[in-house]
């Protein structure tokens, strides 16, 4: 699967083939593999087929949107969060978000929050987890200090 479209939209339609359903040992499938490598084509596809499929994770408890941020495309990223919006606050098994990956990464251009993708309650519930560990990061308090209602 290295970016040829053409041939995961034919897998796509052989129902019996199981493109969608199919995982690795460690639990990535096709879409993790994708969403990382920056195929938005076929990250688009394969959400097309099955939505749900952006809520799959991996042993890790990671999404295709956490592999997503340690790649380098945008517009998986608002691939991704267009399918499902939810998946910004779905927490890996140690806990960690999407978000809690980029801010570790330095991602700095990754930005999950862009969109009004967050409702208020989704908000509330999260906040307090994201500043405790952003609040670990000097860039944080950098940015903290120069832009007071940054929080």
């Amino acid at each position: 699967m290295r970016g040829h479209i053409e041939v995961v939209e034919l897998l796509l339609e052989q129902e019996d083939f199981g493109l969608v359903e199919m995982a690795r040992d460690n639990g990535k499938n096709a879409l993790h593999f994708a969403a990382r490598q920056g195929h938005v084509g076929i990250v688009k596809a394969l959400l097309e087929k099955d939505p749900q499929l952006a809520r799959r994770n991996d042993k890790k408890g990671q999404t295709a949107l956490h592999m997503a941020v340690k790649g380098t495309s945008c517009d998986v990223l608002r691939a991704l969060v267009d399918a499902d919006p939810a998946i910004v606050m779905l927490p890996d098994k140690n806990g960690n978000t999407a978000l809690h990956v980029a801010t570790r990464k330095k991602q700095a251009e990754v930005d999950l929050s862009n969109k009004e993708i967050h409702q208020n309650k989704i908000r509330s519930d999260c906040l307090a987890r994201n500043v405790q560990i952003l609040s670990q990061h000097s860039s944080y308090w950098e940015l903290h200090s120069r832009n007071k209602w940054y929080i």
